[in-house]
């Protein structure tokens, strides 16, 4: 137990880069690079299930996947300083699909509100819950980059400015880019629930 402690607080001066390149390599000690990338980000991964879900249990079993699925394809992870903000992605996306699996019945207001993440996710109404089922099922059906913009605006709740560094365009572009997204979450919106009823 001792050693192993030594181990994991030496290793944990290690980068993100190193151990990915570890992995990837299938050098000696892949696995435990791999567990070690897990014990660093889980709590975030959770949190953020969590806050997408609004269930622990549902969030365990999510955050999982979202492990398996970050080692499967980390050899596809070109650019490996972006590790965190492509494990963000493949959350958002294992999210999305776990609501998608449920009820597409939605009632609630127009796709504005129903995008406002914060109070569709926060709230234990059920109403709001299907609410998130709405955000999920419409974002699933969007580009990555519309996904991308639309999850850090309103799940991460960054201004312009901080998701023009995120995504490293100029503010007008980044601002281009959401304008963007929001008009296809929209056409998405309405048309994946047209004839469903709204408040």
């Amino acid at each position: 137990m001792i050693a192993l402690a030594s181990v994991m607080e030496t290793s944990s001066c290690r980068s993100d880069d190193a151990l990915i390149t570890q992995v990837v390599l299938c050098a000696e000690g892949a696995r435990e690079a791999f567990d070690l990338l897990m014990a660093r980000y889980r709590p975030w991964v959770l949190q953020r299930c969590r806050f997408h879900l609004g269930s622990d249990d549902d969030a365990q079993d999510v955050a999982q996947q979202v492990f398996i699925r970050a080692h499967a394809h980390l050899a596809q992870l070109k650019d490996r300083a972006q590790f965190k903000a492509w494990l963000r992605m493949i959350a958002n996306n294992c999210c999305n699909r776990f609501l998608n699996q449920r009820s597409r019945y939605v009632t609630g207001d127009d796709a504005d509100e129903v995008l406002n993440a914060r109070e569709v996710i926060s709230s234990d109404n059920y109403l709001y819950m299907e609410k998130a089922e709405a955000v999920g099922e419409v974002l699933s059906q969007l580009p990555v980059t519309a996904q991308q913009v639309l999850t850090l605006r309103f799940f991460e709740e960054l201004s312009l400015v901080q998701i023009a560094e995120n995504l490293r365009l100029t503010l007008s572009a980044a601002k281009a880019r959401l304008y963007r997204a929001l008009a296809q979450f929209r056409s998405v919106f309405e048309l994946t629930f047209e004839g469903d009823s709204y408040a």
